[in-house]
Parts: structure tokens; sequence; C-alpha cells
């Protein structure tokens, strides 16, 4: 039986096939992770470059770092037991890059592809073709995307639980750091708003702002590469009669998007199903605001749709819609099985919203009151 890994260089082996290529080099965090399965190959999370460089040819599928980050790739991360040779440089000889790029050169490849720009004698930017490759989630990724999903979202509601009168959003946001990261799981995006900050920003980094009594919180968390987005929204007592009406609305407009996301369907045409819902709920113009999300994955968002995205929707792929209206937002991800979705960051313990869109129910998030 093929592992992960060896479904994924087939996949690279094809797309050098239809690429004219002799060669692949994977250089950024997202590329590692999704070749290596799940692996770490970072130190700097601010970076999108990795600390290694893959090289995946015909018949050799390489990996090479500098000496002081090997040790820990052959302990940690798996790689010989995935069919890669390591190869590792002294940091004060040169980089990984460097004895890659030499390496392909001593070897006569002529034709590469490259997940980054290399000023590099015939080498092309293929990222564009890699997103689409790991968007196409393997059995293994579904796995661990469930469970991901599941556990973020249960965090997410322990932590909104403990939401109290007076606590800023920078204090939230390290009681979802230190919940987050203790687990093991990272979080790239973190969006806190309270009270007039919700109507203001579709984007509220955390500030020191008090929250009074209503608080949108939406964060995108990362383990194993992959990323997982969703949204909720608390309330210390009953919130506005406005603030009711908009998350109603907006729970409508994503229950459409997400009965709409279906294998073969064009992704643009989801979102023009949600414009018109927009219209329909008294919004027109609030989905001009803000994008409406997309394909997840490997990145917070693979790729974003716009109402003339052509993209069809395929089987086994993980997307993450998020429609906002002034004050309120609705977000989750979800997984394309064969003929419906499920949606892997749904709270079965969180307040929920029952929908009806096509003779189906969608549950979506209440707003919590504490």
């Amino acid at each position: 039986m093929s592992t992960e890994v060896d479904q994924k260089i087939e996949r690279l082996l094809n797309l050098m096939i239809d690429e004219s290529l002799d060669a692949i080099i994977l250089a950024t965090r997202r590329n590692l992770s999704w070749i290596t399965g799940g692996g770490e190959f970072f130190v700097n999370m601010a970076s999108e470059r990795g600390i290694a460089i893959a090289v995946i040819t015909k018949e050799e599928r390489l990996i090479f770092t500098s000496n002081n980050e090997a040790p820990r790739l052959l302990d940690e991360e798996n790689i010989e037991k995935y069919g890669f040779t390591l190869r590792s440089i002294d940091w004060y000889l040169g980089s990984p890059l460097e004895m890659a790029l030499k390496y392909i050169k001593d070897k006569g490849l002529k034709r590469i592809g490259s997940d980054i720009e290399l000023a590099y004698e015939n080498v092309r930017l293929i990222e564009e073709k890699l997103t689409n490759l790991r968007i196409n989630l393997t059995k293994y990724e579904i796995e661990r995307y469930r469970a991901i999903g599941k556990e973020c979202a249960n965090i997410l509601r322990r932590v909104c639980y403990e939401i109290r009168r007076g606590i800023t959003e920078q204090e939230i946001s390290g009681m979802l750091h230190s919940e987050f990261y203790s687990r093991g799981i990272r979080l790239p995006v973190v969006l806190i708003a309270a009270d007039d900050r919700a109507f203001k920003y579709r984007h509220p980094i955390p500030k020191g702002k008090k929250l009074n009594k209503y608080a949108i919180i939406s964060i995108v968390a990362e383990k194993y590469g992959l990323h997982v987005a969703l949204t909720r929204s608390v309330s210390i007592g009953k919130p506005s009669e406005e603030v009711i009406r908009k998350h109603n609305s907006v729970s409508r407009i994503m229950a459409i998007m997400m009965m709409n996301t279906r294998p073969g369907v064009k992704s643009g045409e989801i979102i023009r199903k949600a414009i018109e819902a927009y219209k329909n709920e008294g919004y027109p113009n609030e989905w001009k605001l803000h994008h409406q999300g997309g394909w997840i994955g490997y990145m917070p968002r693979e790729k974003k749709v716009l109402p003339d995205t052509e993209d069809r929707i395929g089987k086994w792929q993980a997307l993450a819609w998020n429609p906002t209206i002034s004050g309120v937002k609705s977000e989750d991800t979800i997984i394309v099985e064969e003929k419906d979705i499920v949606n892997i960051t749904e709270d079965p313990k969180w307040p929920t919203l029952e929908i009806e869109v096509n003779g189906k129910i969608v549950r979506r998030p209440e707003i919590l009151l504490i």
C-alpha cells in the first residue's frame, strides 16, 4: 500500500510530465509540510520559507538542510521513513538552497519547477500548479483534519465561556494562545473585536479595548500544516436587536453557501448565490466589504473565490466560507465528501441555530450568552 507521501510524489511526477520538467524544488513551509505528511520545517514563524529544500526528480527524493537542523529532521520528521535522502551542509559553508542548486547543476537537470522565484537558468514558478495539488486531500489528511477541527472548536468554546466583562481583547488573545499552543496548535490568525470595533473593522487585530457586552472572535489554527478557520460570537446578556437580526441574516447566508458547496459546482456560482442572499436579507452591498472565503489547507486560504471564479469544487477538498455583515460574521471549515459536506469545526456543545435550506437543516452557531 502506498503511503501518503508516495501518493504525493506520484502527483509531482505526473506534474513533471505535464510541464516537461526534470525536477521540482520545494522551499516553502507549506509545501515542505505537505510533501512530508505534516512535517514541521520552520524556526522563524514569520517566514514562509522553510529550513530545508526538497528536490524531487524522476529517480530521487532529497531534502537539503544545514547541519544544525539535520539531527531534528532525522529524529522527528520521519524523512528517511518516507524515502527521502537527507543531505546537510555546514551552516558556515553555504545555504541549503545553494547546495540544492549545485546538485541540480551537477546532475545536468535543465528544466526546473519551483515554488519560489529563483534567479537561476530554466527555473519556472509553479506554485499555482502546486496549490491545485495541495487542495486535493488524501485520506490521511482528512483524518488529521477531522481531529484538528474538533479539537479547535472545543478549545475555542472553553475559552469563550471564560470571557467576562472588562477583559481586554489582548487578554482574550492571550488565553487563546495559551490553550492552543499548549496543545501543539499554532494560531497564525487571531481577530477579536469588542463592542463598537466589531462594527468598524473586518480584520480587528486584538487591542487593549475592554469588553463591555459583545465580541466576535475569529481564528485560523494550524497543526501538521493544515489550517482550520472558525468564528464565534459572545454576548454578556442578551445582545441588541440589531446584532440578533444581523447574526441571523449572516447565518442564513452561510447556510446557503454551505448547502451549495457540492462536487462539480463552479465556486463562483456559490459566491453569486451568496450575493443574492445578501440582497434578500436586506444587505445588498455588504459582500463587497470583505472576501467571502474559499479553499483552505496548507494556507489560511489556498484560493479565495470571486463571483467569476471558474474553478469547480472537488471531492475531498476543504473550504472555509466567511460571510460578514458589519458587526457579525459566520465562519467554519468544511470538507466536501462524495455527495455532501461535513463541518469539521462544528461544536455540538455550542448553542445553535437550525436553518432550513432546500429542505435540509443546517446548524449554525448562535451567539453565546455569558
